[in-house]
């Protein structure tokens, strides 16, 4: 009656109907291939490049626990920076699900590559 009083109008929706298993709409399943042809969801793009995370990869692993008395979040601030309110511009569990193993196998390939090519140089010959 109040609604009635301020000139609005009551719309009352229809019941919705109960659906059984047969009565569900069809969903088409999608081919193989299908999903091998779509495009990948990437999600953000990261903030730092991979360049930026190295040197806190090889400070972080190679650290000393006994001697070192810096934490990860310390670490991250000194070389990425921290917010406003002093904490890490980017959290450890980042450091720890994904930039971690991606730094950790560039060294990888970069220590090998390396070992490589001085493999290959040619020694300089001392000849009297």
């Amino acid at each position: 009656m109040i609604v009635h009083l301020w000139g609005y109008e009551l719309n009352y929706l229809p019941e919705p109907k109960n659906q059984t298993g047969t009565e569900a709409p069809f969903i088409p399943p999608l081919d193989s291939f299908e999903l091998i042809d779509r495009p990948r969801r990437r999600g953000r793009k990261p903030t730092f490049p991979l360049e930026r995370w190295l040197p806190i990869a090889l400070q972080w692993e190679n650290r000393d626990p006994i001697r070192d008395a810096f934490t990860l979040g310390e670490l991250i601030s000194e070389h990425l920076g921290t917010n406003s309110d002093g904490s890490p511009v980017v959290s450890e569990q980042t450091y720890y699900s994904t930039w971690r193993e991606r730094a950790l196998q560039e060294l990888q390939q970069r220590a090998q590559s390396r070992k490589a090519s001085s493999v290959t140089k040619p020694q300089p010959e001392n000849n009297p």
